[in-house]
């Protein structure tokens, strides 16, 4: 059989978290050119290119290839760094054989690998998360070459490399910034930590319409309107520019394709996820913050939370600093009624915002729904206003919340 330029079943695969622009979306189609040198291929007569069967190699052990993964990632790495259209990944192939009817196996090595390198950058925020692959065989069915093309937003897509840099500056330094402004009220890690959480909450609203386009850190930062990988980017490159160790989750949140964070203090990891912690649609930066989301075990995560356990740091401590280093913090549902009667009577609702009561609930006895609304009413028994009270109450994750406000 002659070999050829094949465009399989893979053609059209998509290795994608569905609804998360970001998450990896590899199309592999056939390459426009020939990845071997022109001079060892011939043409036949329908114009597809021959490429000689070569000696035996031994086939490529996905799961013994360490040495395979760091020639590659240092390939992709390079090219990543050098904005190269086309990252040429032929060199790592020299040595093995990889039939084409293993190939998928191949790609979805690959879209872990890429994976790696762009969650843990956010620098390449203007990469959409997806790349083409194109593909040679030989007339062995074996695979002779590939190049990786990575995908960018439609925005960046059009920028020239002045333009690009431009962008990534100012992004950037908005990033410093934020980090200069946290730095300078706190040195401890875990409040700056909150303070970078909230800071993102005021500043961020979520797109309503859901548009892809603005699923970044760009903007994010500086339209000040995203989707959740671009609240996860934003949260890393902040985090990054105070030298914490911040790193992206991605998965589904009840069904749906998410991106979220995790971070290490003190060689423990948490998850936080800002997104979840932002109301839709947007409050402005003068209400109150939530943080259920912040510095969460994976047992509070798997409630509403699905992803590869295998891809991140376990997270067996449920942390919720926010609540335990401020003393927010309820053990019985008596504890709660007194915390919340306390807040009620010294809660200022004559300037027309609301207010929110947080305080994790760490009992033993279930605390039901109809008993944190039948506390908050008899809480309220004690609000002096002529004004119709509004509320609004939720039980998250071991978080109670109660939202008070003169208006709807």
């Amino acid at each position: 059989m002659t070999a050829r330029w094949r465009l399989t079943a893979l053609a059209l695969f998509l290795a994608a978290l569905t609804a998360l622009t970001g998450c990896l979306k590899i199309r592999l189609i056939p390459a426009s050119e020939p990845s071997s040198n022109p001079s060892s291929s011939v043409t036949t007569s329908s114009r597809r290119p021959v490429i000689p069967t070569v000696t035996p190699w031994p086939s490529l052990d996905l799961s013994r290839s360490a040495a395979f993964d760091e020639q590659v990632a240092g390939l992709i790495q390079a090219g990543l760094d050098a904005r190269d259209k086309s990252i040429r990944l032929d060199a790592a192939l020299v040595g093995f054989a990889v039939p084409e009817d293993q190939f998928k196996a191949l790609v979805d090595h690959l879209h872990a690998l890429y994976g790696t390198l762009v969650w843990t950058q956010p620098q390449f925020f203007y990469l959409d998360g997806s790349f083409q692959i194109r593909y040679t065989v030989r007339s062995d069915d074996t695979v002779a070459g590939m190049s990786l093309e990575p995908g960018y937003w439609d925005e960046t897509a059009a920028l020239s490399d002045a333009e690009l840099d431009e962008l990534i500056g100012s992004v950037l330094a908005v990033a410093r910034a934020a980090a200069d402004e946290i730095r300078s009220q706190t040195s401890l890690p875990r409040q700056q930590l909150i303070l970078l959480h909230d800071y993102l909450v005021r500043h961020i609203a979520y797109d309503l319409q859901g548009d892809q386009q603005n699923n970044h850190a760009a903007s994010a930062l500086l339209d000040h309107v995203t989707l959740c990988q671009g609240y996860a980017q934003s949260f890393q490159l902040i985090g990054q520019a105070l030298g914490l160790d911040v790193r992206i989750v991605t998965g589904t949140a009840d069904g749906i394709g998410h991106a979220w964070n995790q971070v290490v203090l003190a060689g423990r990891a948490y998850h936080v996820d800002v997104t979840h912690d932002d109301p839709a649609p947007d409050g402005g930066a003068g209400q109150p913050v939530r943080h259920i989301h912040l510095f969460r075990s994976d047992e509070q995560m798997r409630v509403s939370h699905q992803w590869d356990r295998a891809s991140s740091l376990p997270s067996p401590d449920d942390g919720a600093f926010y609540y335990r280093d401020q003393g927010l913090a309820v053990s019985s549902a008596a504890e709660l009624a007194g915390a919340l009667d306390r807040f009620v009577r010294q809660a200022d609702l004559a300037s027309g915002q609301s207010v929110l009561f947080e305080r994790l609930y760490t009992g033993l006895e279930p605390l039901s729904e109809e008993t944190l609304e039948a506390l908050t009413q008899e809480a309220l028994q004690a609000v002096r206003t002529k004004a119709t009270v509004y509320y609004r109450t939720e039980y998250v994750k071991h978080v109670v919340l109660v939202q008070i406000g003169t208006s709807p």
